[in-house]
């Protein structure tokens, strides 16, 4: 958003040269008041216009350099301001980005615990269903085991 206000740096220089022509001619009057070669009335006179012109044109010149040093400040804040868009806009892609994957993980964590469900519900009926079978083979294996250990302690004891 250009300003309407900004003074050209080609103008600027030119009030710069303005203002060194100016305080060229000061110096040369001033020289001359002090030699004496320029008469007194106009002299003054013209001295005072001169320091008047050359206040003038460093008024000037302040005014342009502050002109330039705000819109340089403009174009900083410009510039920030885009800068800050640009990341508003790569913190929103981020964001949604990270919802995506929360999704993700959210349907993954509910698909392990309800095939861990299932598979611990098939744990279950496999031990209520094959229990009592498997306790009673165990059972039988107890009296085998048991009537071997009998055996062999009989034939061991010496009658």
């Amino acid at each position: 958003m250009p300003n309407d206000n900004v003074i050209p740096i080609s103008q600027e220089s030119a009030m710069m040269q303005k203002l060194n022509d100016m305080l060229r001619q000061l110096d040369k009057k001033e020289g001359e008041l002090k030699t004496g070669t320029i008469g007194s009335m106009a002299s003054d006179r013209e001295y005072v216009d001169l320091k008047l012109e050359a206040t003038e044109a460093r008024t000037e010149a302040r005014f342009v350099e502050m002109n330039g040093k705000l819109d340089r400040i403009l174009d900083s804040f410009s510039t920030a301001n885009a800068n800050i868009s640009d990341t508003k806009g790569e913190l929103q892609a981020l964001k949604n980005e990270t919802r995506d994957e929360y999704r993700s993980t959210r349907s993954t964590i509910i698909i392990t615990t309800i095939s861990t469900a299932v598979a611990l519900a098939a744990l279950l009926m496999g031990i209520v269903t094959y229990g009592d079978a498997i306790f009673g083979r165990g059972m039988s294996v107890r009296d085998v085991v048991s009537s071997v250990v009998k055996e062999q302690a009989d034939k061991a004891a010496p009658r």
